[in-house]
């Protein structure tokens, strides 16, 4: 039932892959944000080791027909829905030329929402340690029990963004029950624990078991089109 699930909420947030022109070079940010977008995220960090800040930055359209504010007349609140599309962008700093470079591009991975029935999925962006890493969390009020939260980590690599690891935390909201998966794809290991929550609300563990990925090549931003939209071992999506 759960794969099921995982299904219907890859399929529901299927964006379209817009032609949006972006930039390939330029001297700021300013000059990768077309007219009528605008920056939803952006971080600094060293992507390529070179000592130089580089950038990861999430725009979004700024179609006010994609905008929708709902009342919740219980509560007496208002609620925004902006479904207008995200796009990933990655820079690299040329140290030479002191320009960014487009190196990585997504018009599908950072998923947004589409219901105030759900959470917005996309949880930010970081840099660390030389990887970009983006979050996710998926709730919904009705439609799904399980809540799940998710970290993919790209590394530049080869002239790419490249997917090195992930995680996968999943937890059922009425029995409690849960599973928590780590992905090492350089190793091509994944790791594999269950747990559930105890009367005290701690998560208590069961026995860790490793499998091992057949994975021929590294996923980039670009072939990673969505969240949950990709099985690197039957059976398990990510």
């Amino acid at each position: 039932m759960h794969i099921i699930f995982i299904m219907f909420f890859s399929d529901s947030f299927g964006q379209m892959n817009l032609n949006q022109e972006v930039k390939t070079l330029g001297e700021s940010i300013k000059d990768f944000v077309p007219e009528n977008w605008k920056v939803l995220q952006l971080k600094k960090g060293d992507l390529n080791k070179d000592k130089v800040e580089d950038i990861a930055v999430v725009i979004q359209s700024t179609d006010s027909s994609k905008i929708e504010i709902l009342k919740n007349e219980e509560e007496s609140s208002f609620d925004t829905i902006d479904t207008n599309n995200r796009i990933l962008l990655v820079l690299i700093k040329d140290n030479k030329s002191n320009k960014y470079i487009l190196k990585g591009k997504s018009n599908s991975f950072i998923i947004n929402r589409n219901s105030s029935k759900q959470s917005d999925p996309f949880q930010g962006i970081d840099i660390n340690n030389n990887t970009l890493i983006i979050n996710f969390f998926l709730w919904y009020s009705v439609g799904s029990w399980y809540q799940t939260d998710l970290k993919y980590i790209f590394r530049y690599q080869n002239d790419k963004m490249k997917l090195i690891g992930a995680e996968y935390n999943d937890i059922h909201r009425g029995t409690s029950e849960g599973i928590q998966r780590s992905f090492n794809f350089n190793t091509k290991k994944m790791s594999e624990t269950k747990c559930e929550l105890d009367k005290n609300g701690e998560l208590v563990f069961s026995k860790t078991l490793w499998k091992k990925l057949s994975i021929k090549e590294l996923k980039t931003i670009e072939t990673l089109t969505q969240p949950l939209n990709w099985m690197p071992i039957d059976g398990i999506q990510l």
